[in-house]
């Protein structure tokens, strides 16, 4: 997990790819770049949500993963959010967690 307040650790799945743990910029253009376009964001858990892009079904980007039922189309990642719904770091638990049930 990122020490530095610049950036965070994620984890990135790619449609038919497996899931990576990565470093990003904390910029809404480096996670526009990652998702190939404008970013939404969906809770899925309690201080979890996958970022992706928001006209990706829109664009016929392939099915990336279904989440607890949710489909998300092209790249998609996951991060944590305070309660203030600042972003921050993924921890290993759920870095763990979640790329299980991606490779599930």
């Amino acid at each position: 997990m990122s020490d530095n307040p610049f950036t965070l650790t994620v984890l990135y799945k790619q449609p038919g790819e497996k899931p990576e743990v990565m470093e990003i910029m904390n910029s809404v253009g480096d996670m526009d770049e990652l998702v190939h376009g404008k970013i939404e964001s969906q809770g899925i858990d309690d201080g979890v949500c996958v970022i992706f892009n928001g006209l990706a079904v829109k664009m016929n980007m392939p099915l990336c993963a279904t989440i607890y039922n949710q489909e998300f189309y092209g790249p998609i990642l996951f991060v944590e959010f305070d309660e203030n719904g600042s972003l921050r770091s993924l921890d290993q638990s759920n870095i763990d967690y979640y790329t299980g049930l991606l490779e599930g």
